[in-house]
């Protein structure tokens, strides 16, 4: 169904809002307020009518009923003050009181030309496109995992020369044994085969050794 009042047009069939011939973009449950109020615009309109109908039994503050029609009355150019088209009723709810006209909404082939592109992609489409997408999804996965390990091995490798190789080098100046052979296997297991590394280790283990003789 088309309803139109003032200068906007609600259409319920495409769940659309235009005002001023522009498309208006609205949250779906102020739409369905909107559409609701219209449809039931001979009456007054309960809160608990709306929670019921619009909201689906959930439970919902008062609050965000008011903010839903504060911003429905918004997009049809209305507000709270003037109520030239939802009029709050005291303690009971609202009613639409604009004056609306009653159309069907158009047929299809005179919709706007972006509403003829289907929805939905053609069959032999589908397994091309998902084909496209798992590729780009692989490539941009292989990318990011090789990333991360790029930048892992970067910061242990600044570990190892910032850290780890000159406190090895002050164990061993302050004769730890123990200490310097424990930091350089850590070391070693984080970051294999490093020259710095490679020159300390004949160091650590030969005092090492030594220290544990009987």
């Amino acid at each position: 169904m088309l309803y139109r009042f003032e200068d906007c047009e609600l259409d319920s069939e495409r769940l659309e809002l235009r005002r001023a011939g522009g498309p208006v973009q609205i949250e779906p449950q102020v739409f369905e307020l909107l559409v609701y109020l219209i449809a039931n615009r001979h009456r007054a309109v309960t809160r608990r009518e709306l929670y019921e109908r619009v909201w689906h039994g959930r439970l919902v503050t008062d609050a965000a009923l008011n903010s839903r029609i504060k911003t429905a009355r918004a997009a049809i150019g209305d507000d709270g003050k003037t109520q030239l088209a939802i009029r709050t009723l005291h303690r009971t709810g609202y009613r639409f009181v604009g004056d609306v006209a009653e159309l069907p909404s158009p047929p299809r082939e005179n919709r706007d030309a972006d509403s003829a592109v289907p929805a939905v992609p053609s069959p032999e489409l589908v397994p091309r496109r998902m084909g496209i997408y798992l590729a780009a999804a692989g490539l941009l996965g292989a990318a990011a995992t090789g990333l991360y390990t790029v930048l892992s091995r970067d910061t242990d490798v600044r570990w190892l020369r910032d850290d780890a190789v000159p406190r090895i080098e002050a164990y061993l100046d302050a004769a730890d044994w123990e200490s310097a052979y424990a930091l350089a296997k850590a070391a070693d297991a984080r970051v294999p085969d490093s020259p710095e590394l490679a020159e300390l280790w004949p160091r650590t283990t030969w005092r090492v050794t030594i220290a544990s003789e009987p």
